[in-house]
């Protein structure tokens, strides 16, 4: 609930103690007596001319305030005008109250376990400022201040009332909550809907389902040559042709992405956009990170960027404080807690948040200038059902070594081919870790990220898709760098393929339900990209291994109709799954590129078989450490 200013103010004036600090700190700016026009300025920043500040830079930053929708304050702290805790400072000492810095308050009264959200809300608060002094201490939003100026001359004398910098009351409140604040980003999803966590793992009954099928596939794929074994390799054929046949569908319908064309819209109309970026040993790429995000294109006083480290995280902090940042960034720092995911990380920064829409990056991403200006387009243009955005990911590196050109046909394919046929269908959508744009009551309504699963992207796609929120794309896209070394890839893949299986195991605990919140065919798909996509990888060895074998040994005492069969169903399943994925790849690649790396396509086999290696140790390490998250390194790259 909004607290509401006057009244609020009025109780508590009532209520107040009589001492309080009486000499406000000195200020380094000047008080003049010269007078000047102060008509044409915002009310948030006229009485500023008193203190000396340009009448030139305050009249700009009123100009600015109606052309955005915000005030002048705001323009003015956004383009460093005059730093926010100063502005308060000045504001005290226009009204002649004390100004309380943040080492005077003790601890703020009766926060119980109220969230960063709620809090931001306030206004006003009770403030221990030792000695037992207890004293309202305000806050107060600059669109208020003329209406607080008329208060406080009506009333000078019997307002016992204390002035501080918003920032100051949330660095006092974050501390004291800050056990309390950890505590909900990790369980509060588990609590309030334990069956959408991936905190337990596989269910009684998945478990030995699971171990049924593994036993069986082993023993059936080393001991069944007869029509029994034809019976079985058909059967499992069936993931592979299920996942080629949803990658030929979408090459069939395949329509090549251009940039949506965008239209203007008045500064004053937007909201504030959140934009999150999650940081664990990030200290090479944060000079290219912060340039990137610099770049982005919306007004200043409504875009906030969020900077989530670890408290621990010493090196990318002390980098961050290094660079040059105006007061659109903010560095949320993530008391140390297991598990040490970015999810838990998201969770725990998403109440510092205050935008209407909400996006990710990662720590290596360049996303495209216009990208927040093209989302906010699309969800204007929508109805309240439109809960997420996906823009295309691009691998900027690709002609740079095999891995990286494989890694850029597997991208081209997901982004440029398959999610917007998924998204033109309107079927679930396991998202990209970076460059989701949420609208930000779809995120809450879902019960935000998952601090338990690894790959909170594919997760928290389908569970918008089950609370029946849309998903689309967008055109404009990010811009990353794939690893370049096995020893890079093969962690983050396995990563990806464990955080899949946890996603799998959490919303197939109940396939009825599943059924009964969306159509079959969105079922089905869903089920494709799941469970075919785990099993193929987890089979693929030993389907070709089966294969191989089978050739070469042909003839003899195993020349029957039913080896040829098997031999047969084995070579057609693995060489349709290569031409599947080398056709959607394919034509989602830029010509340019396309004819510049395409004879890499050769190493799709042994690129196949990374992914299995990858897929088992996932499997290994769901049992061992399910919710390790093994960190993807990033080096600054080629300009």
């Amino acid at each position: 609930m909004r607290y509401e200013f006057d009244e609020d103010l009025r109780r508590l004036i009532l209520q107040a103690p009589r001492s309080l600090p009486s000499n406000p700190p000195s200020l380094s700016l000047p008080r003049t007596d010269k007078k000047s026009d102060t008509t044409t300025l915002d009310a948030s920043i006229a009485f500023l001319s008193q203190f000396g500040l340009p009448h030139k830079m305050l009249h700009r930053a009123s100009e600015l305030a109606k052309e955005n929708g915000t005030c002048g304050a705001k323009e003015l702290i956004a383009f460093n005008g005059v730093q926010e805790i100063h502005y308060y400072q000045l504001l005290a000492k226009h009204l002649d109250v004390p100004f309380i810095e943040e080492d005077e308050i003790t601890k703020l009264v009766d926060l119980g376990e109220m969230s960063m959200a709620a809090f931001a809300q306030k206004q006003v608060v009770w403030g221990d400022l030792g000695e037992g002094i207890l004293s309202p201490i305000l806050a107060p939003d600059p669109q208020q201040i003329a209406r607080l100026e008329k208060m406080f001359a009506d009333r000078k004398k019997q307002i016992p009332i204390a002035i501080t910098a918003p920032s100051i009351l949330r660095s006092v409140a974050v501390k004291q909550q800050k056990n309390h604040l950890t505590y909900e980003a990790i369980n509060q999803l588990h609590i309030e809907q334990p069956r959408a966590s991936a905190r337990i793992g596989a269910s009684a009954w998945q478990g030995a389902i699971i171990s049924i099928i593994v036993i069986a596939i082993a023993l059936a794929l080393s001991l069944s040559n007869g029509a029994a074994g034809v019976v079985f390799h058909i059967l499992l054929s069936s993931f592979f042709a299920a996942c080629t046949a949803l990658r030929l569908v979408a090459f069939a319908n395949f329509s090549p992405i251009r940039p949506a064309k965008l239209t203007l819209t008045p500064n004053r109309d937007k909201p504030v956009y959140s934009v999150m970026v999650a940081l664990h040993d990030e200290a090479d790429v944060i000079p290219d990170l912060i340039q990137s995000l610099k770049r982005l294109k919306w007004p200043r006083s409504k875009l906030e960027i969020k900077l989530v480290c670890e408290a621990d995280d010493y090196k990318t902090i002390e980098k961050i404080r290094a660079e040059d940042l105006d007061p659109r960034f903010e560095v949320i720092l993530v008391p140390t807690s297991t598990p040490r995911t970015k999810p838990k990380a998201l969770c725990y920064a998403i109440g510092f948040t205050s935008g209407k829409f909400i996006t990710l990056y990662d720590a290596e991403d360049r996303p495209h200038p216009e990208q927040l200006l093209e989302a906010y387009q699309r969800f204007e243009d929508a109805d309240e059902n439109l809960g997420c955005l996906q823009a295309p990911l691009k691998i900027a590196n690709a002609r740079e070594n095999s891995i990286s050109s494989m890694f850029h046909f597997e991208y081209a394919g997901l982004f440029y081919g398959l999610v917007p046929w998924l998204a033109r269908r309107r079927a679930p959508i396991m998202l990209g870790g970076t460059s989701n744009h949420f609208r930000r009551d779809a995120l809450l309504a879902v019960g935000g990220w998952d601090p338990f699963n690894v790959t909170e992207d594919a997760d928290i796609g389908i569970r918008l898709w089950r609370h029946g929120y849309d998903i689309d794309f967008i055109t404009r896209p990010t811009l990353e760098d794939a690893p370049l070394k096995v020893s890079t890839w093969i962690p983050q893949r396995t990563r990806w393929f464990k955080g899949w299986m946890q996603t799998w195991l959490v919303h197939m605990k109940n396939p009825l339900q599943l059924a009964k919140e969306g159509s079959f065919s969105s079922v089905f798909i869903l089920n494709i990209l799941l469970t075919g996509t785990i099993a193929s990888a987890l089979l693929h060895p030993f389907v070709l291994a089966k294969a191989i074998y089978l050739s070469a040994i042909g003839g003899g005492d195993y020349g029957t109709i039913w080896i040829t069969a098997i031999t047969i169903i084995d070579w057609a399943t693995v060489v349709m799954s290569y031409i599947g994925f080398i056709a959607m790849c394919w034509v989602a690649t830029e010509k340019p590129l396309r004819r510049a790396i395409s004879y890499r396509f050769v190493l799709t086999p042994l690129y196949w078989l990374g992914i299995s290696f990858a897929a088992w140790r996932a499997l290994f390490q769901l049992q061992t450490a399910p919710f390790k998250w093994e960190k993807t390194a990033h080096t600054p790259y080629k300009k």
